[in-house]
């Protein structure tokens, strides 16, 4: 057993909500975000990370035309 190792456990608040992320294509997926800055959007990154996701439109707010939105797990 280990004894250097340490935990710390607290709750964070967050919000959820749908957006998409175009990853080759595009797919509906939940985000989240927490009140000490990090996101959580197929993976999680503080929200500086989380806004070069946005410059390079990896993380957007509407599909082009004649794509086809995924949607997993209907």
């Amino acid at each position: 057993m280990n004894k250097n190792n340490v935990y710390r456990n607290q709750k964070i608040e967050g919000r959820s909500f749908f957006g998409i992320i175009k990853n080759g294509n595009y797919f509906l997926s939940n985000l989240s975000v927490y009140e000490d800055g990090i996101v959580s959007a197929w993976f999680k990154s503080d929200i500086y990370q989380f806004e070069k996701e946005l410059k390079r439109k990896w993380v957007v707010s509407y599909i082009e035309n004649n794509e086809e939105l995924n949607i997993h797990g209907i």
